[in-house]
């Protein structure tokens, strides 16, 4: 992909979210003007409590167990404190949208991700190939010790790393999930079907 090409899509992008983030700014404003309109100037006057303080005060109502007062945790924010705050973060995310910085490390990101994509393909492939082996040795080792009478002998009788692989691989492996993946990694051209074909 040409730099200049990544250079418009970044441009592109970020002018989406700066005009995203322009409207909820005005309308946060609106909001606010109405809240203050129907209060005749008078702002809600809630304590300012920082969210250490918050989740001291939850964390005592627990320990109390019923028997906390009802003023031991604070106020929730007004919606004027709320909106306030969303407008402050949005202040300042337009702030680092708007700089060159920000513009320059997102391209350069862009193009990182396009010339490592080939190498990612190759190692998700590699884990891909690991996962459906490991899970059909797996399924294989299960069957095998199913054959045997009584379990609980074969450790005497010694088969090479049965403690290591009892100990590890016997536990439930979500199948379903690894199945879902695969199904992904196929659509994804990862993995070809015969080569994630699980037993």
């Amino acid at each position: 992909m040409a730099k200049e090409t990544v250079e418009q899509q970044v441009a592109e992008e970020r002018t989406r979210r700066i005009r995203e983030l322009a409207a909820r700014e005005r309308a946060i404003v609106a909001e606010r003007y109405a809240i203050h309109k129907a209060n005749r100037g008078k702002v809600e006057n809630v304590p300012q409590v920082s969210d250490s303080q918050r989740r001291i005060a939850s964390l005592a109502t627990k320990l109390l167990a019923g028997l906390a007062p009802a003023d031991l945790e604070p106020a929730a924010l007004s919606t004027d404190q709320r909106l306030a705050e969303e407008l402050a973060a949005i202040e300042k995310a337009l702030s680092v949208l708007l700089s060159q910085e920000c513009q320059a490390r997102a391209a350069a990101a862009l193009l990182w991700i396009e010339k490592s994509k080939p190498k990612w393909l190759a190692v998700a492939r590699k884990v891909m190939l690991a996962a459906v082996g490991f899970e059909n040795a797996v399924q294989e080792a299960h069957a095998l010790v199913a054959e045997c009478p009584d379990r609980e002998c074969i450790g005497a009788v010694s088969f090479p790393l049965f403690q290591f692989i009892s100990a590890n691989c016997f536990v439930d492996l979500a199948g379903n999930q690894l199945r879902e993946v695969v199904i992904e990694a196929i659509e994804r051209g990862v993995l070809s079907q015969a080569e994630a074909r699980l037993t």
